[in-house]
């Protein structure tokens, strides 16, 4: 065999053996990425849904996401139906129920308040979110609540007002800021603040204000039936 043929034939070889590893790493992330998911992790952006109110007419909309996972990693694969529901549609409605997984194996759907015209028979009322896939369930609890807004003014303790203090809505047991649009404010220049969107169900709140050394907690009080 002349030496050109050999090496025709250990190229061809070569090649060929490329191939074969290629196909087998091909075939090993497909079993990775292509099997079916084992878990299903469901969140919220936020952790509350506003109820509907008739000085928002639009309602309010809380994003949920699903995501699948397979042997504790994400499933990277786009378009797997995931099915959304919950548990009560008196007060809150789904923009869709069958959302598809994107590439990152994440599907995403509202969850959104409307008028029902019934009333609420507990405060927070306790909307459980469900998503499921591949016969894999997950839920999480999103509370429905009511809100009002706050306003008031910012003193030190010589009764003066003042100006650019930080004012936040927290939860009085652990101190930990509301994640509601609008419930965060800055003192204007009289010393007045105006919370907008307050949530009045999720237990015992203080409105906060804090400038420099000055740090003061105060009782948010609500309307009986808010």
């Amino acid at each position: 065999m002349s030496r050109s043929l050999r090496s025709i034939g250990l190229l061809i070889i070569f090649i060929l053996l490329i191939t074969a590893v290629a196909g087998a790493f091909l075939l090993v992330v497909n079993a990775a990425s292509g099997g079916p998911a084992d878990d299903v992790r469901i969140t919220s952006a936020r952790d509350f849904l506003f109820a509907y109110q008739p000085q928002s007419p639009a309602g309010d909309a809380v994003l949920v996401t699903a995501q699948l996972f397979r042997g504790g990693q994400p499933l990277k694969q786009a378009g797997i139906p995931v099915k959304f529901s919950l548990s009560d549609g008196r007060f809150a409605t789904l923009d869709d129920s069958t959302a598809y997984t994107d590439e990152w194996g994440m599907a995403t759907t509202h969850v959104r308040s409307y008028d029902s015209g019934q009333a609420m028979s507990e405060k927070p009322f306790l909307l459980v979110v469900s998503a499921s896939a591949a016969g894999k369930s997950a839920q999480l609890t999103l509370p429905v609540t009511h809100y009002v807004s706050l306003r008031g003014t910012v003193k030190n303790k010589n009764g003066d007002l003042v100006q650019g203090a930080t004012v936040a809505v927290l939860y009085k047991r652990t101190h930990s800021p509301v994640n509601a649009m609008g419930a965060t404010s800055t003192s204007d220049i009289d010393g007045r603040y105006s919370l907008e969107r307050v949530p009045t169900d999720l237990g015992d709140m203080v409105v906060y204000a804090k400038k420099g050394d000055l740090e003061t907690y105060m009782p948010a009080s609500f309307p009986s039936g808010g």
